[in-house]
This record gives structure tokens, sequence and C-alpha cells, in this order.
């Protein structure tokens, strides 16, 4: 790993950790939105004056790369969570896992760890993220 600054990609890396509990959730609804939409509909449509898109084949076809992001994203974040320390799958679960909603310290407390070696192996969590979905800063937007 690289040393740069993860500090203003933290939120980012914490949502991706929260969004794994969802997304097999958010999909389905996806895939269910996307069908509902290839209903034949009869409405009869006028010009759009706004962006949206003006077809219905258009706009399924949009729905469609929509999941197909959002199951590569799931995708990642199995693989991800099948190659980690033991440790760090724990520091997922407790900290990010919606059922849990614990804080850091309610997180500490319940993996009976170490606040230093909790603070130590979080940013590696942070880290294994960002590797993965290409959040690290090069420094030169600064």
């Amino acid at each position: 790993m690289i040393d740069t600054n993860l500090k203003p990609k933290q939120r980012q890396c914490e949502k991706l950790l929260r969004a794994y509990y969802t997304l097999p959730l958010t999909i389905e609804r996806m895939r269910m939105s996307a069908e509902i939409a290839t209903t034949a509909s009869y409405a009869v449509r006028e010009g759009q004056s706004h962006a949206a898109p003006s077809s219905p084949v258009e706009a399924l076809a949009i729905k469609r790369d929509e999941i197909r992001l959002k199951e590569k994203e799931y995708e990642l974040l199995d693989r991800l969570r099948d190659t980690l320390h033991a440790d760090l799958i724990d520091i997922w679960e407790m900290r990010y896992n919606p059922r849990y909603r614990y804080n850091n310290k309610q997180t500490i407390l319940q993996l009976h760890m170490d606040r230093k070696t909790y603070y130590r192996l979080l940013p590696q969590l942070f880290g294994h993220i960002a590797d993965v979905f290409g959040l690290w800063e090069d420094g030169q937007d600064d």
C-alpha cells in the first residue's frame, strides 16, 4: 500500500462498507422496478422538455446498466471480504452492519479489542476498500 492521505475519502470507504449489507436488497428492488417498467402501457406520451430518457427502451437500458454497476460493486465487496483477516471482518461486521449500528467505542468493547489495535486496524480496512475501488488520492489536486 502506498502511504497517501485517505482522510478525505474515509466517508466513501465507510459508505461502501455499509453498502455491503444493503446492496442485495437494493439490487432486487432495482430489478423489480425494471421489470415493472417493461410492462406495456398505452398512455399517450408527448414530447418531454427535460433530460429524462424519452423512450421506455432507453429508460430500461439505463436501469439495467445501474443494476450491473450495483452487482459489480457487491461482487467486489464480497470478494474483498473473503480475503480479509478475521479481525478486519469482525470490525466490518460490528461497526458497519446496520443490524448493530455500533460506534467505534462500542465496537471496541464488543470485540474485546485493545483501543490501539482497533485504531491500527481500521485504516487498514479503509485501505483495502480504497485499493479495490481506486479511492486513493495522488496529492496532485491539492
